[in-house]
């Protein structure tokens, strides 16, 4: 892996010094580049020496530019990371890449678990591999914020179910970052019996001990496939298990809020949808601080859609759609298929796949693989139907489903013309709009 440059802006620093897509970035001042964090710090200075590679030849380039210090060189990399990525050294009981068959899109095989990733891109990292020198950049840097997986504050716990006896040291690293002035978001990946009940009580308690350092928890069910065989043997929650959960944070966090000013702890859609609990109000999510994780997805969805809808006096071109969704993102669109039924007079023919491909204890919209859609749209006639909406979630940024399928290969074999939604605002511009 290298500095490679993706894109230059027109006008920009790098653009004067004559760098173009393809190049590679060599060093700043000197100094050999590991990832884009050294670039943004290194490319403060107002006095560069950029070193550089063209893509073409290979011809080596050393150009000193003058800028403000607020001013950025204006790439855009291929990789944020030069060097290597940290990979994973755990052995998680829950890891879904374990639980993944052959055939899938090769990144999602990749068990990232790297500090840089965390500050750049929020990836959640469980800081049992970082070295002394790692954690002399992180300080030196200030890498804030970062996101961690706690799963527990159990030094013997933890150390279970990472099996990694480095995980045991959650606390102390905890603290270091705190003495550091770091901000932190944690995961918690929530097992019934397991690290939930006292257990999730206590290791919640100490993380909020650690506020205002710790900024945001966010509790998620795990996620259990039917390719477990050899693995740890771990039991689904149960609808009465995640109400229980439901009660427990809705406590935490009113308590929180009363201390702090703010809930602190969420826990993620599926529970409040398996328990089938209100989705709490849009507010109550505080700016959705992890939304990637789940935690406030469907609130977000229905306030856009609502909110886009709210002055909308015109006559909706829609007559007919398919929605295909999972079973728990057909209870989370049930008030918004009610209003496109009862408010804008589309008849909505709504079907509800079970994934086969990971099991039928995936319920979520986002893991519905490819093949089956497919399977559920194959021998059914798309005539008289307007689209076919599926969960944009399902499809990664270049349309291609977990299981490598396309959504043009999709279309092509269903002859469907297939709408994918990632946003309740994007909905209600179709509902306007066609």
């Amino acid at each position: 892996m290298a500095a490679v440059i993706r894109t230059v802006e027109p006008g920009s620093i790098a653009h004067e010094a004559g760098m173009e897509p393809g190049d590679i970035l060599l060093s700043i001042n000197g100094q050999r580049l590991q990832d884009l964090i050294d670039v943004r710090y290194l490319s403060s200075d107002e006095e560069l020496v950029l070193e550089f590679s063209k893509g073409e030849n290979g011809e080596i380039w050393e150009v000193e530019v003058e800028k403000d210090w607020s001013e950025p060189l204006g790439v855009e990399f291929v990789s944020p990371i030069f060097d290597r990525i940290r990979h994973c050294a755990n052995r998680c009981a829950f890891c879904f890449v374990d639980q993944m068959p052959q055939g899938l899109r090769d990144t999602l095989y990749m068990k990232d678990d790297d500090y840089r990733l965390s500050f750049l891109t929020g990836n959640f990292i469980t800081l049992t591999n970082l070295t002394e020198a790692d954690w002399q950049r992180i300080e030196t840097y200030r890498l804030s914020p970062m996101y961690v997986s706690v799963h527990t504050t159990d030094p013997e716990l933890r150390q279970q179910i990472l099996q990694n006896p480095r995980a045991s040291q959650i606390r102390e690293q905890l603290e270091r970052l705190q003495r550091a002035g770091i901000e932190i978001h944690c995961q918690i990946v929530c097992m019934p019996g397991v690290n939930s009940g006292s257990v999730l009580e206590q290791t919640l308690t100490d993380l909020a001990n650690m506020w205002p350092t710790v900024q945001s928890v966010a509790i998620v069910p795990v996620g259990l496939s039917q390719f477990r065989s050899g693995l740890t043997q771990i039991q689904p929650w149960t609808p009465s298990e995640a109400q229980g959960l439901v009660k427990q944070v809705t406590r935490r966090q009113k308590e929180f809020l009363q201390r702090f000013g703010t809930r602190l702890v969420w826990a993620a859609d599926e529970f409040y949808l398996l328990a089938e609990e209100p989705i709490p109000a849009a507010e109550t999510y505080e700016g959705y601080r992890q939304l990637e994780n789940g935690i406030g997805l469907t609130a977000k969805f229905r306030e856009e859609f609502f909110a886009s809808m709210a002055n909308f006096t015109g006559r909706c071109p829609l007559e007919r759609i398919m929605v295909i969704t999972s079973p728990l993102g057909a209870k989370a669109l049930e008030p918004i298929l009610t209003y496109l039924r009862e408010e804008l007079d589309i008849v909505v023919d709504l079907e509800v796949v079970i994934n086969r491909f990971f099991g039928s204890t995936i319920t979520v919209a986002g893991l519905l693989t490819g093949q089956d859609i497919l399977a559920k749209l194959q021998g059914r006639s798309c005539a008289g139907l307007d689209a076919v909406l599926i969960p944009g979630a399902a499809l990664n940024a270049q349309d291609r489903f977990l299981d490598d399928l396309s959504l043009s290969d999709l279309e092509s074999q269903v002859e469907c013309v297939i709408r994918p939604i990632g946003s309740g605002q994007e909905l209600a511009r179709m509902c306007q709009n066609g």
